[in-house]
């Protein structure tokens, strides 16, 4: 199996047959087997491309396009990936028009992290970085892919005694959304 945590919409969860877990679909797509769906993903805060290379050694992916404000990591991202012409570019977040966006399965991002991190000064939604999850929701929102896959810093668990991490599993579950999550060890992988 594909050691991956989804978030998955209710809707999702409705249509699949009882006990049939999102990670066992992602495994049974990337697989390849009879019933093969190409699972179509849209990269947020893409850096130099961490989803995309594990989607992509996974298989039974596609691209549709990223965002990435950093002009030196999105070179990086270009000179990794094979980024396809038909790719949408987006280098900030906030401007993104959803009507704009191709329709996609999978909506993953590495938000960033500087205002949850026990390494920056952990100012939370007091820092303009903190607040670019509400980015995701936005186009979560207009775009209802059936899937989630985020990632961030543990810090953001404990950050202001939790209640950011409430406000962001509350906004998930608002948009009718089922989070599951955990710490992973980097090393384990």
């Amino acid at each position: 199996e594909i050691p991956l945590r989804l978030v998955g919409s209710e809707n999702v969860y409705k249509r699949q047959s009882s006990g049939c877990r999102c990670s066992r679909l992602f495994a049974f797509a990337a697989g390849g087997r009879r019933g093969y769906y190409l699972i179509r993903y849209f990269d947020m805060f893409a850096g130099i491309g961490g989803f995309r290379a594990g989607l992509t050694r996974a298989g039974g992916f596609q691209c549709v396009g990223h965002c990435e404000i950093d002009k030196y990591a999105d070179a990086s991202y270009r000179a990794i990936h094979d980024v396809q012409k038909e790719e949408r570019y987006y280098p900030d977040a906030r401007k993104i028009d959803p009507a704009d966006l191709p329709d996609f399965d999978l909506l993953c991002g590495g938000f960033p992290c500087q205002a949850f991190s026990n390494a920056g000064l952990r100012r939370g939604f007091a820092d303009a970085r903190g607040t670019l999850f509400f980015e995701i929701a936005r186009l979560a929102q207009a775009k209802r892919p059936a899937y989630l896959l985020l990632e961030n810093v543990p810090g953001l668990l404990h950050h202001d005694k939790g209640r950011t991490f409430a406000a962001i599993l509350s906004a998930l579950a608002d948009l009718g959304y089922h989070v599951e999550w955990s710490v992973l060890n980097s090393a384990a992988f």
